[in-house]
C-alpha cells in the first residue's frame, strides 16, 4: 500500500471495522500530491516512524494528510517529506502552497505529535479555521506549551477551556479575521 489511494482505503476500512488506531509499518509510502489522505473521526493514525513522502509535482499547491471536520483525530511518530528536490519549479507559478499537514474546518480535539516535515516547498503545517459559538476555532502545532481554547475573533485572545483544539499562545499573535 504505498499509494495514497492504498492508504486511504486502509484507514477508511479499519474506521468502518471498528478499528480507533492504524500503526504503519516502517518504510517509505509514496503519495500523489493531488490526492491526500484524510484522516477519519476517532482515529490514531501512527506513522511507526514511516516517512509519507510527496512525488513530484508542478504546481502551488498541495496537501499531504488532512484532519478535516473530525473528532478525536491524531497523526504521530513519523515524517512527512515533501517534494522540495523533485519540484518543477519551470512555471512562474509561487510553489509556497503545500502542506504537510492541514488541521481546518470544526475539527475538536484533534493532535499531531512527533512530527517531523521536512523538504517541502510550502508550510509544514496550516492552521484551519472553523466558525462555531461565535467563535473562530485556529489549530496550531508548535513544540512547547499548548493550552486547551478557542480563539475571539474580535482581538485574538484565548478563550480557555472553551473549545478541544490545542494552541500556542505565544504562536497567536496579532490573529483576526
Amino acid at each position: 500500500l504505498k499509494t495514497s489511494e492504498g492508504l486511504q482505503k486502509l484507514l477508511d476500512d479499519k474506521t468502518a471495522a471498528g478499528f480507533r488506531k492504524l500503526v504503519l509499518l516502517p518504510g517509505q509510502y509514496r503519495i500523489s500530491p493531488k490526492k491526500p489522505i484524510y484522516l477519519p473521526s476517532n482515529m490514531t493514525f501512527d506513522l511507526n516512524g514511516a516517512t509519507i513522502k510527496e512525488n513530484g509535482f508542478t504546481g502551488r499547491s498541495s496537501q499531504m494528510i488532512v484532519l478535516r471536520n473530525v473528532d478525536n483525530t491524531h497523526l504521530v511518530n513519523g515524517i512527512l517529506e515533501g517534494d522540495y528536490y523533485e519540484h518543477d519549479y519551470s512555471p512562474k507559478e509561487n510553489p509556497e502552497w503545500p502542506f504537510g499537514f492541514v488541521i481546518s474546518g470544526e475539527s475538536h480535539y484533534c493532535t499531531v505529535e512527533n512530527i517531523h516535515v521536512k523538504d517541502i516547498t510550502g508550510y509544514g503545517g496550516c492552521n484551519g479555521h472553523g466558525r462555531k459559538n461565535d467563535r473562530l476555532h485556529a489549530f496550531l502545532v508548535h513544540p512547547g506549551k499548548h493550552e486547551e481554547g478557542a480563539l475571539n475573533p474580535k482581538d485574538g485572545s484565548l478563550y480557555p477551556g472553551t473549545s478541544s483544539c490545542m494552541m500556542c499562545k505565544r504562536q497567536i499573535i496579532n490573529a483576526g479575521i
